[in-house]
């Protein structure tokens, strides 16, 4: 079983790859910036997430000790930021 971190799991990209990896098996550890009802489901099947708004630098330091304890191995790091915006 394999340990994947992404960061922006609550994207619709975050959230295509969450469950493509959950479903071969994996550990899934996510951060979020909007919380949604995806991301509550993703919870309840297992996925851990913690705040993180890649806009300040603080969320951001607290998110890596967060990440640096709780998955200090991990096999994967998906990045997947997006924008609502153009």
């Amino acid at each position: 079983m394999k340990k994947i971190i992404i960061l922006s799991i609550s994207s619709d990209i975050g959230m295509g790859l969450a469950e493509h990896w959950m479903g071969k098996g994996h550990d899934v550890v996510g951060t979020f910036r909007t919380r949604n009802e995806r991301l509550s489901a993703l919870e309840t099947q297992g996925v851990k997430t913690y705040y993180c708004d890649l806009l300040d630098l603080e969320s951001m330091r607290e998110a890596a000790i967060y990440l640096g304890q709780n998955v200090p191995k991990w096999d994967a790091i998906i990045l997947a930021p997006g924008l609502q915006e153009p």
